[in-house]
């Protein structure tokens, strides 16, 4: 007669937790959790935190991170500096590009603004006042909780 041994039940103790996700590398944004919030800055003061094709990619790939990431529950996005939120689109970049072009970055930056849209998290943006850089249609619907300062 053959014994069978019990399966095997790890106790809570024994079970690895899962890896913690890598720390995302971006040029333009400063990206960073705190429980189940995440916070989201675009940092490029020096030009009042203009939009250019880098930083659409930053906030992208930021909130890609948060909306996989089953442990935020909320996202805070704001701009570095004291100065404005985001000025618009980086003129400097648009100087040199043509129309086919210009059209492309525009899609692209409009589908990043129907991720944050469309995050499915409370998402909260801060900005100083009106006339921010970015349209009142697109700064009504990115985000639901909106708080200007000054």
């Amino acid at each position: 007669m053959v014994s069978q041994a019990a399966p095997f039940t790890p106790s809570p103790a024994t079970v690895p937790s899962p890896l913690p996700r890598a720390a995302l590398a971006l040029a333009n944004v400063q990206y960073e959790k705190k429980g189940s919030i995440a916070y989201v800055t675009v940092n490029r003061p020096k030009v009042l935190n203009a939009l250019n094709t880098p930083t659409w990619t930053d906030l992208r790939a930021a909130f890609e991170d948060a909306k996989a990431d089953h442990s935020v529950h909320g996202v805070i996005l704001t701009g570095a500096g004291d100065k404005a939120f985001i000025a618009g689109a980086d003129i400097s970049e648009l100087a040199n590009v043509d129309a086919y072009d210009a059209e492309e970055s525009s899609r692209f930056g409009q589908g990043v603004l129907d991720l944050i849209e469309d995050l499915g998290k409370l998402c909260a943006r801060r900005w100083l006042r009106d006339g921010d850089g970015l349209h009142d249609q697109d700064r009504g619907r990115a985000c639901q909780i909106r708080a200007t300062r000054g």
